[in-house]
C-alpha cells in the first residue's frame, strides 16, 4: 500500500482593520417602531440543569 504525502497547511497573517472589527463586534441597531423583537419562547430553555420537569 502506497503512503500519501502530507502537505502542511499554509498559514497566512491577516492584519485586522480596527474600524471594521469594531463594527462587526458591535450590537445590532435598536428596534424600530414597526419591528418586532425575535426572541425564543419562554418554554425554550437551553440550560440542561433546569429542565422544568422537577
Amino acid at each position: 500500500m502506497e503512503k500519501k504525502k502530507y502537505f502542511a497547511p499554509r498559514i497566512e497573517w491577516i492584519p485586522l482593520d480596527n474600524e471594521i472589527s469594531l463594527a462587526l463586534e458591535s450590537s445590532s441597531p435598536p428596534i424600530g417602531p414597526s419591528e418586532t423583537k425575535n426572541t425564543a419562547p419562554e418554554f425554550f430553555e437551553n440550560n440542561p440543569y433546569n429542565s422544568g420537569l422537577a
